[in-house]
């Protein structure tokens, strides 16, 4: 299993396909879902992360 950061995940504003404009913080969520999903868990600081 891999961990994965918040923090490396912020971004700015991105154009989706439809022209719509995705905020940075729906672009994280987002980000975050798919990681957790598919790869690993997802700590929000590294003291959450576990040795």
């Amino acid at each position: 299993m891999s961990l994965h950061l918040m923090v490396a995940t912020t971004t700015g504003p991105l154009r989706a396909p439809d022209g719509t404009v995705l905020s940075p913080d729906a672009l994280q969520a987002a980000s975050l879902t798919t990681v957790s999903d598919l790869f690993g868990a997802v700590a929000a600081k590294v003291d959450d992360l576990k040795a």
